[in-house]
């Protein structure tokens, strides 16, 4: 395991800096650079103008409206991911069509044309079931996504999804550098929020990654992007969504261990080791209706407590001596002169120690 996920003085003991629970209602915050966007005409293909346009996600209830412009086309921008989409135009005089069955992940756009044709007495709705298949994602760049079933099966050590940046043609060097780039010239956001380190101009914090993988829906990566939207930047970009609830009640949870018997019983100078690796990580998410339509709610929980030897001038042969530059009977001498003269605790001060970070907790809403 990459000892850079367990730093040796871990002062953040919890990172619950959202509030308890985060309601979704219709009113939606995520940057998705998710668009539907459409032409409506009649028959003889002249645009309509003022054709209503109503979009709705069926599992979350959340519904959006628009009217077509002098052209007849119609565009809404950043909606929130999911499935099923229902897309419903309508025109008075004119029968309305429905077009349902679509999903929205991120920075995709879906594009559809409308045809609607006159009602004389009664005003019949025409449902067409939709696909994937018409989704395009309009980029100026390189662009991987990394959609939620890659997230779900593909292993990541640590269970940091940043990992899975690898999967990208341009990630190099390892974590989130990007096109031959340091990890500090590449802009993270989360949900549209700059997610980068103030102080280190680089990834929050170390560690797993401060948001759980379990709170992650889908995330890109974006190189040699000239789009306007992206920016502070020097090899690429990095975009995450993170989950929200929906109408059905869903939830996961996970236990990963590292069991000492896994490593070898000798450290890397063949002396045998007294001290235990081991990794022990669990959590759970879940998500739901609060009010069926309205009101949604999600949370994710990440425990990892973890441990490893650290040795410190580990004398126990001579080839230690030589290969550290001091005999035991010198090192000996000096810790006696410290303690006597310095006030230095007769507590073991070389050797073999277990390293016992705090726990790190991770707790998304």
């Amino acid at each position: 395991m990459n000892r850079n996920y367990l730093p040796k003085k871990w002062k953040i003991h919890l990172f619950p800096t959202l509030l308890f629970l985060l309601f979704s209602s219709n009113v939606f915050a995520q940057a998705t650079n998710a668009t539907i966007a459409g032409l409506v005409k009649d028959e003889t293909k002249f645009p309509l103008i003022g054709a209503t346009v109503r979009i709705e996600n069926l599992s979350t209830g959340f519904k959006t409206y628009s009217i077509t412009s002098e052209t007849g086309q119609f565009i809404f921008q950043q909606l929130p991911l999911g499935k099923p989409y229902s897309i419903t135009v309508s025109f008075v005089g004119y029968n309305s069509e429905s077009r349902t069955g679509y999903e929205l992940n991120l920075g995709d756009r879906i594009n559809l044309d409308f045809q609607l044709t006159m009602g004389a007495t009664e005003l019949n709705e025409v449902v067409i079931s939709g696909n994937n298949l018409s989704n395009e994602i309009e980029k100026l760049g390189g662009v991987t996504s990394i959609n939620s079933t890659q997230i779900k099966n593909l292993p990541t050590e640590g269970r940091n999804f940043t990992s899975l940046t690898a999967l990208s043609p341009l990630q190099g060097g390892g974590g989130i550098n990007l096109a031959g780039q340091r990890s500090t010239g590449t802009n993270v956001t989360i949900d549209g929020v700059n997610a980068r380190n103030q102080l280190t101009n680089g990834e929050i914090g170390r560690g797993p990654y401060t948001v759980s993988i379990e709170a992650i829906r889908e995330f890109e990566v974006v190189t040699n992007s000239y789009d306007v939207t992206q920016g502070r930047q020097a090899g690429g970009a990095l975009n995450a969504v993170t989950k929200s609830g929906t109408n059905e009640l869903s939830g996961s949870a996970f236990v990963y261990n590292r069991n000492d018997g896994l490593a070898s019983k000798y450290d890397i100078r063949g002396n045998s080791r007294e001290q235990d690796f081991y990794t022990y990580q669990w959590g759970l998410s879940l998500g739901g209706p609060i009010i069926k339509d309205k009101m949604h709610f999600f949370m994710a929980f990440d425990r990892q407590d973890a441990g490893e030897p650290v040795f410190i001038t580990d004398i126990n042969t001579p080839d230690d001596e030589r290969r550290l530059g001091v005999t035991q009977d010198t090192l000996q001498k000096a810790l006696d002169i410290v303690r006597r003269l310095y006030g230095v605790s007769d507590a073991q001060q070389v050797g073999n120690f277990q390293e016992k970070p705090l726990p790190i907790r991770f707790l998304q809403e």
